[in-house]
């Protein structure tokens, strides 16, 4: 069985080197023209759980969900 085993605490200097990391991502992304911050529209058709308990209803159709991908199960 696994066991929840807490990791350390990050040091003030992974820390910094992390906020480092992304401000020259953000940099990077702005230099190329891109806006890192803009909203897009996703238009959403259902959500997992209402999929998940409707399974037949949904089977061979198309759905559009969004959200974090949070576990993966490869079959």
């Amino acid at each position: 069985m696994e066991q929840n085993i807490p990791m350390a605490e990050p040091t003030e200097e992974e820390l910094a080197e992390q906020a480092k990391i992304r401000r020259e991502k953000l940099q990077k992304l702005t230099e190329e023209g891109n806006n890192p911050f803009v909203k897009v529209k996703y238009d959403v058709t259902a959500n997992s759980a209402e999929v998940i308990n409707n399974f037949e209803k949904y089977e061979g159709k198309e759905v559009s969900l969004a959200g974090r991908l949070m576990s993966r199960r490869i079959m």
